[in-house]
Formats: C-alpha cells, sequence, structure tokens
C-alpha cells in the first residue's frame, strides 16, 4: 500500500533507492526501485425490493440492496481501502434505525469485525465504515455486497415521494 501523502495521482511513478553507510567500508547504494501509482475504480449499483416506484405505507419493509464494485484503473488499478459507505434516508423513513442484513464479499460473508455502523435518525444518514487497516480491502475485480432494511415511518403522509440514492 502507498500513502498518498506526497498528492501522488494513478498513474504516477515513485522511485526509491536505498543507501547504506559503513565507517570502514564504502556507500552502498541499492538498485532504484519503481512502483507506480493504482487507484481504485469503484462502481455502485443499488436497487430495493419493493422496486422503485411501487407504493409504500407506513410501517412497511423496503430492502436495499448494493453492490460495490471494484472495477480497477487503466492508469494503475489497484485494491480500495479505508472503505465508507453512506446511505440518506429520505424523510418519512428516518424513524427506525435500518437493520443491517448482510455484508458480503464476491458472496463469502464479512466479519462483523471488520465494520461498524452508526445512523442518525435526524439527517437519515446511515453508515458502514470498513476497519482503516489492512484487515479489510476491496481487490480489483470483487464485489463489496451490502443489504439492509429500512422502516417506513408509522406517521408517513398517504402520497409522499420516498426517493433514496445511495
Amino acid at each position: 500500500r502507498i500513502s498518498d501523502s506526497l498528492g501522488a495521482n494513478a498513474g504516477t511513478v515513485i522511485t526509491n533507492t536505498g543507501e547504506m553507510t559503513h565507517a570502514t567500508g564504502p556507500l552502498t547504494t541499492t538498485p532504484p526501485v519503481s512502483t507506480t501509482v493504482g487507484e481504485p475504480s469503484l462502481a455502485l449499483d443499488k436497487w430495493s425490493t419493493p422496486p422503485t416506484s411501487h407504493t409504500v405505507g407506513a410501517g412497511d419493509r423496503v430492502t436495499y440492496t448494493v453492490l460495490i464494485t471494484n472495477v480497477g484503473d487503466a492508469s494503475g488499478p489497484a485494491p480500495a481501502y479505508d472503505l465508507v459507505f453512506t446511505d440518506t434516508l429520505p424523510v418519512g423513513m428516518r424513524d427506525g434505525t435500518p437493520l443491517l442484513l448482510a455484508v458480503t464479499l464476491d458472496s463469502a460473508p464479512v466479519s462483523s469485525a471488520l465494520y461498524t455502523t452508526t445512523y442518525d435518525s435526524s439527517s437519515g444518514i446511515y453508515a458502514i465504515v470498513f476497519t482503516p487497516t489492512f484487515a479489510f480491502s476491496l481487490p480489483v475485480g470483487s464485489v463489496l455486497g451490502i443489504e439492509y432494511v429500512a422502516l417506513v415511518d408509522a406517521d408517513i403522509a398517504a402520497g409522499m415521494d420516498l426517493a433514496n440514492a445511495a
């Protein structure tokens, strides 16, 4: 993993050499080692059950499924680290805390020790924060799946449009 503290962009080549000195010996320099900086390129797909444009009523459950794919970047594909997923639930679906059903990586379950969830009912922001270490990453070509349920508020007005986009 290369830190981006120098502001490197995808495709930038970083070259490094090492030197060793010793009081009784000559300066020794390593051959240069070059690394091309890569960045992930993520694609997001989201759908709901019941599907968009269907009628829901007070207390109904809406299940959201989100797929995040690391499609890679041609100038230097790289895994995605330090992932944070957020979804702002619309007014009319904010009273109850969303229920996380599953988190998967390439269809295999992801340990709940690798992420935390938060929800702020005043803003409607539901977040999943993945452990910011090498413990979790989204490799190039892999798919992160997230599935959760939100409830329609009990006091929802009839005819209200509940649009939701992650």
